[in-house]
């Protein structure tokens, strides 16, 4: 029976009942099991004890100070991987295959293969890479990517969000026979959606920069201002949570606790318009998941935005970053709804599942074995 070790620098998405944002790594768990894998996953954190098939790495890593916090990934990136390594290495252990499903855990992937002469495989979840910044803090920002295509994986997937898929890593040298393209799918739970009386305007995501929440303030206050009666509900969780909440006022915004991914699916039907603030890229899972229960999306036109969104069609596309723009572009799904509701179902059709996205990567993974 063939083992794999997977790494990870999260401690929160492996288990599909209790995982919140992103259930991909929970996913590739689950399959693994109904495969009759073994699978060890790994990762730092200091929370409790870990289970049978997992191993939790307690990692001390320098604080992140203003002023010097970028400087600080770099080394930190050293520490966390050497623990890691450290750590699976005094455990010990027989595996067929080492997997590392963040960028921070690349290192540690290719000590572990390197002295029990397995093959490593790195995953993706989208790829980032900031050209528009001076040389120096690219590097740093760029850092956890570029160390991992110097560490020459023997497959390398990534993640379709809209961020360029395999282009960069082609650009970057890569063999295209080492790359695989994972699909984000359409969830398994659809529930739909129905007009609403008042209208309600819905975000789901991370708390973070990268998913635009410097920009949900001006865009609530500006659809408070248009209409009258709209609600806006916003689900999610982050380190910007209590800056958003000083920022944007309570009347007719309601702010949801993060919940589970499958709860968190319930949330489109509660919704009229979806408002995607990425910064980075927009044929992500939650657009997908808006369009799939009918639910016209609007959204910043980043890389990937016009895959999925027909102006005027089954949403808006809008210039970066343009917060007024946007809410008048709210107000023009509203004034067309039904028809763009029916548009948005139809924009997904045929797409792939959970079921065929796991099963591309598993295929891909065991051809290592």
């Amino acid at each position: 029976m063939a083992k794999i070790l997977i790494l990870s620098c999260w401690d929160d998405d492996f288990d599909l009942k209790t995982v919140k944002g992103t259930p991909t790594n929970a996913y590739l768990r689950e399959y693994l099991k109904r495969r009759g894998i073994e699978n060890l996953f790994v990762y730092p954190s200091n929370k409790g004890e870990a289970s049978h098939d997992t191993l939790a790495v307690k990692v001390k890593l320098l604080p992140v100070k203003r002023k010097i916090g970028k400087l600080v990934i770099p080394v930190n990136y050293f520490i966390q991987n050497l623990k890691i390594a450290g750590t699976v290495l005094k455990k010990g252990g027989n595996f067929d295959l080492v997997y590392s499903i963040c960028s921070l855990t690349s290192l540690a992937s290719k000590i572990l293969s390197k002295k029990s002469g397995i093959p490593y495989a790195q995953k993706f979840s989208g790829l980032i890479f900031f050209g528009r910044y001076n040389r120096v803090n690219r590097w740093i920002f760029d850092f956890p990517t570029s160390m991992s295509l110097a560490l020459k994986p023997d497959k390398i997937f990534v993640v379709d969000d809209g961020s360029g898929g395999a282009e960069p890593l082609l650009k970057a040298g890569v063999p295209p026979e080492k790359i695989v393209n994972l699909p984000n799918p359409l969830p398994d739970e659809i529930y739909g959606s129905n007009p609403h009386t008042p209208p309600v305007v819905g975000w789901i995501g991370r708390f973070n920069l990268l998913k635009g929440v410097q920009y949900l303030p001006s865009i609530v206050e500006n659809l408070l201002k248009i209409h009258q009666s709209i609600r806006v509900k916003i689900l999610g969780f982050g380190e910007y949570e209590r800056w958003l909440k000083e920022k944007i006022p309570e009347d007719r915004v309601e702010f949801i606790e993060g919940k589970t991914y499958f709860e968190s699916l319930k949330f489109y039907s509660e919704i009229d318009v979806y408002i995607s603030t990425n910064v980075y890229a927009n044929y992500t899972r939650t657009v997908l998941e808006a369009l799939a229960n009918g639910v016209p999306v609007v959204a910043f036109d980043v890389p990937g935005t016009r895959r999925l969104i027909k102006d005027g069609v089954n949403g808006f596309v809008v210039p970066p970053f343009d917060a007024g723009l946007f809410a008048k572009r709210v107000m023009d799904v509203l004034k067309n709804q039904e028809r763009m509701m029916t548009a948005a179902r139809k924009s997904v059709e045929g797409l792939p599942g959970w079921e065929e996205r796991m099963t591309l990567e598993l295929n891909e993974l065991l051809k290592l074995i």
